[in-house]
């Protein structure tokens, strides 16, 4: 609101006043100018940003450097692109996909004794667990590790989503290609947990029909049970999907 007010004030002045203010001595606006900068600086917020020596301690002193050296529109600019850097690194390093361990929380606990008590039937099945917003930063080091790992006999690959609040299109897309990886090896894909946002994007982008509506799951010992005491329809799927 203040930058509209201002913007209001100076086009006001430039059409009604620009006379007068051309008389005033720029010597005199410069002190003015001066106070507002440093009053508007943050000077301790500054100094604590600094003091915790981190990657937005760098960000804050280039951009600072930038301003004084270049113009205000190149150090913002930079900065913001130094800033979208480093957000984008951040979440990479938070995402994360492994195998389902055998040490469940309380919460899988009816996973962990349908695992337990059909070991057998579960050797053609890979569980993989992915936790972390699935974004163009993050999705191909995902795709090459499950890819990388992907047991060759097994035929029925179970992501658990549980833990993904976010996917954007290339996020699909490379999901897309997991997807197409496994149905061309005669495979099955099975979602499970998946939330609200990254079902509306496969919904949008075709991949929920490619995979079907029936193959997604509230919870993860649904889709194993599924698994397990539906075989015949499983390989119905396949056999689909080979055509």
């Amino acid at each position: 609101m203040s930058g509209i007010i201002h913007g209001f004030i100076v086009l006001l002045v430039l059409l009604l006043l620009a006379p007068y203010a051309s008389l005033i001595p720029l010597a005199s606006m410069a002190p003015i100018l001066m106070m507002v900068a440093w009053n508007m600086s943050e000077r301790k917020e500054f100094v604590r940003i600094l003091k915790t020596k981190t990657n937005d301690s760098i960000i804050l002193l280039v951009t600072f450097l930038l301003t004084v050296f270049t113009t205000l529109t190149i150090a913002v600019g930079i900065g913001l692109i130094l800033s979208v850097l480093w957000f984008v690194k951040r979440m990479s390093d938070l995402n994360t996909v492994y195998e389902m361990p055998s040490n469940h929380s309380a919460k899988q606990v009816k996973v962990k004794a349908l695992m337990d008590a059909d070991s057998r039937e579960l050797h053609h099945m890979n569980i993989y667990t992915i936790e972390g917003p699935l974004f163009f930063g993050t999705a191909l080091p995902l795709e090459e590790s499950i890819l990388g790992n992907l047991h060759h006999k097994s035929k029925i690959l179970l992501l658990q989503m549980g833990k993904v609040p976010y996917i954007d299109t290339t996020g699909a897309a490379h999901l897309d290609r997991l997807i197409g990886h496994v149905v061309k090896s005669g495979g099955v894909v099975l979602l499970s947990e998946i939330g609200q946002q990254p079902l509306s994007i496969l919904e949008r982008t075709g991949l929920l029909q490619r995979v079907g509506r029936d193959h997604v799951f509230g919870h993860t010992s649904e889709a194993i049970e599924f698994a397990i005491k539906r075989p015949a329809r499983i390989r119905y799927a396949e056999s689909t999907a080979m055509k």
